[in-house]
């Protein structure tokens, strides 16, 4: 069941979004998204009055990671896909480089500390679309690649899941119970310790549905110190995922 729930915290009015759960191990948890949306995790039947009293004992962390994503989103510009613009791979920023539509086979290749992108219009969605399939293609080979050192390390996983790429507005991943895992290509602009970081939660989800105790239990022991590259990417997602503002 979802619905919402309002907190009063000085002059500040925080509206939650609130999912609750059946698992009796679970406890209220809290994500501000990037956008500043926040969702709450809790348990089913929990009341009212204690879900308010333990939204308002994190008021005023909420309220930081709230403006904390309004400053990030704040000022930023649209992306024209001219020469000199940089974009990221794998963490890095490398500048884009236009070349000549007459030059060759259209293509994007990563040279000298460049984005090397070649195709048969110069209009700005042109360019756009020979990066975004580039993107796209390298991303199933990387995700695939982290895939596979992180496996070994989830005795629950008997086959190597499915993994579709799909963009997606302000989500980096999401699966079921029962597989598949989908993730968002433009992860594989975010360092590798990044991409781990979400692929080991998916992989958390095919052993737990849901965000409880037992879920975090399992998550820090598949990736001790996933929090620290959570944040880490949750600081760069304005600028990974252009998308989402």
């Amino acid at each position: 069941m979802i619905h919402s729930v309002q907190v009063q915290y000085g002059e500040r009015t925080l509206h939650c979004q609130v999912r609750e759960t059946k698992d009796t191990t679970s406890r209220v948890v809290i994500h501000v998204n990037h956008d500043g949306a926040i969702h709450v995790v809790a348990p089913a039947d929990i009341s009212r009055t204690e879900l308010k009293r333990a939204i308002a004992r994190r008021a005023r962390w909420i309220v930081r990671q709230v403006d904390a994503a309004c400053q990030r989103r704040h000022g930023l510009t649209p992306r024209r896909y001219v020469s000199g613009e940089t974009h990221f791979y794998l963490g890095r920023r490398y500048l884009l480089k236009r070349l000549p539509t007459d030059a060759g086979e259209p293509s994007v290749k990563l040279k000298r500390g460049q984005l090397q992108v070649r195709c048969t219009s110069a209009t700005t969605k042109a360019v756009q679309g020979q990066l975004d399939a580039w993107y796209q293609a390298r991303a199933a080979d990387v995700f695939a690649r982290r895939m596979a050192i992180l496996l070994p390390k989830a005795p629950w996983i008997k086959a190597a899941p499915c993994i579709r790429l799909r963009l997606m507005r302000g989500r980096w991943g999401s699966c079921s119970p029962s597989g598949p895992i989908t993730l968002n290509p433009a992860l594989v602009k975010a360092p590798p310790s990044c991409i781990d970081s979400v692929l080991a939660h998916e992989l958390v989800h095919l052993k737990v549905g849901n965000h409880g105790a037992s879920f975090y239990r399992t998550l820090n022991q598949l990736m001790p110190g996933w929090k620290e590259h959570k944040y880490r990417l949750d600081s760069m997602v304005e600028q990974l995922m252009p998308k989402c503002r």
